[in-house]
């Protein structure tokens, strides 16, 4: 059943979504601490999680002030935009310690997608987003990465071609989401069989479609015998703390 939003007059109730908003960051936090505790739960000090999460009381707050706190955009906009802050530091660790010919390896024997493909195919929806966020931008990832499949990737950037793509766009993204208004993301950008649908609910889609990817990228990263995404934040903050 798709999600149905509540326009008055043009304008969203700001304390309507801004509870929201808060109360999506909080799923958000259960979620990534739950990731956190299983994919560090196998070391024998770490088997309860009661005592794991006492022992990282940072980690609850960390989060909910990157989804809360810091952004100035339209309100329905927010968690969105911090779901993208996720996937920008949950790519750029990723991506760090990887060897070019492991960006490149295929999954599933061969036949299915690689790292350096999911990259390329998040980066065109991102230049999807930047269209339905009214800036016009031809996606220059289109051909290679959403209208074929996966190849050997030698037609591949490397990795630190990647990251710098991938910080090019989301600085236009991000400018384009604190530029959105209502009335631009309650424009109706299709009709169909299940009638209308506006910017805001592709963007939503979309938004789900890069986490999927994400998700995607760590489980090739595992396969190919890398720690996968939550391991690598733990080791960060704790050369952080």
């Amino acid at each position: 059943m798709r999600a149905q939003y509540r326009w008055s007059s043009g304008r969203i109730s700001e304390t309507s979504f801004s509870n929201s908003v808060r109360a999506f960051s909080k799923v958000c936090n259960a979620l990534f601490l739950s990731i956190v505790y299983l994919d560090n739960n196998e070391s024998a000090t770490q088997k309860d999680p009661a005592k794991f999460f006492k022992s990282h009381p940072d980690l609850s707050g960390r989060l909910d002030r990157l989804v809360c706190e810091g952004i100035q955009m339209t309100p329905i906009l927010k968690p969105i935009a911090a779901s993208f802050h996720t996937t920008n530091a949950i790519l750029s660790l990723c991506l760090g310690d990887l060897k070019e010919k492991d960006a490149r390896e295929r999954a599933r024997s061969g036949e299915g997608p690689s790292i350096a493909w999911e990259v390329g195919h998040m980066l065109d929806h991102r230049c999807k987003i930047l269209g339905l966020l009214g800036v016009a931008k031809e996606s220059p990832y289109a051909a290679l990465y959403t209208a074929m499949g996966a190849t050997a990737g030698g037609e591949y950037p490397d990795t630190a071609d990647y990251l710098q793509q991938w910080k090019q766009i989301d600085t236009e993204l991000e400018a384009a989401m604190e530029a959105a208004t209502e009335k631009s993301l309650s424009r109706v950008v299709e009709t169909g069989a299940h009638g209308e649908k506006t910017a805001f609910d592709s963007i939503m889609f979309l938004t789900w479609h890069e986490a999927y990817h994400v998700g995607a990228l760590a489980g090739i990263r595992k396969a190919l015998g890398y720690p996968g995404p939550a391991e690598l934040v733990m080791v960060k903050a704790k050369a952080a703390a």
